[in-house]
């Protein structure tokens, strides 16, 4: 029973938290219309150690299992490194700017995240009752394994109960459950998951989703109007 308790302490702690702050704005070049993001990679190969695994295994088991072992060594062997550099009208840019650049919801997202925000912040009042009466639950059951009174028991259960049920009610009916989502609208608005070098393929996709938009404005423009009639 008691591992239960602490049990469900973990987990209703563990539900969520505070409401994350609105990022901050990246700083962005000044767009201009049908200018591209050029993106330029660099690949070189050089030799360089690489670290091998050398695996010993009984008969019927295979690498990585328990029973086998494994002895390292290190070996010399073509390298190959990719350098990417991606610009904006001779401006370099930095892997955040370019995601939000290629981002169209980037507005929607930050009128979502104040949503969040405000139905996270309502679940604050009932976290807080809900961790104090599991705490205090808790508390009290130890006392009463230590005395051996049972209304330290009863009381404890019943403390631990409305802290459960606090938490509950924070989390299911009071916006708990959008904290996490925030969390990740929030993360959505910074870019900084974005990097070079190991993610070329994703900058040039990113580009490429920055250029579409630039260049469409002005296809439409160019195009020749159909004369009335014409097929």
């Amino acid at each position: 029973m008691k591992a239960f308790v602490v049990l469900s302490f973990i987990v209703v702690t563990g539900c969520y938290g505070a409401a994350p702050p609105t990022p901050p704005r990246i700083p962005l070049p000044d767009i201009r219309p049908g200018l591209q993001v050029l993106v330029d990679s660099q690949s070189e190969t050089h030799m360089g150690s690489v670290s091998k695994k050398s695996w010993t295994c009984p008969q019927g088991h295979i690498e990585g299992d328990p029973l086998c072992s494994y002895t390292t060594y290190s070996v010399v062997e073509p390298i190959t490194s990719t350098k990417t550099t991606v610009t904006y009208g001779g401006e370099k840019l930095e892997p955040a700017q370019l995601a939000v650049m290629a981002d169209t919801e980037q507005e929607a997202k930050r009128t979502q995240l104040a949503d969040l925000q405000r139905q996270c912040t309502a679940a604050t009042r009932p976290r807080h009752v809900g961790m104090v009466g599991v705490i205090g639950g808790l508390v009290l059951w130890g006392i009463a394994a230590g005395s051996q009174q049972p209304v330290f028991t009863y009381v404890g259960a019943g403390v631990l109960g409305v802290g459960i049920g606090g938490y509950t009610y924070g989390y299911l009916v009071a916006g708990g459950d959008k904290c996490s989502r925030a969390e990740t609208v929030a993360a959505s608005l910074t870019g900084r998951d974005h990097y070079y070098g190991d993610n070329d393929s994703e900058m040039h996709q990113l580009a490429d989703q920055f250029n579409a938009r630039v260049i469409a404005p002005q296809s439409a423009q160019t195009k020749p109007a159909r004369r009335r009639g014409a097929l």
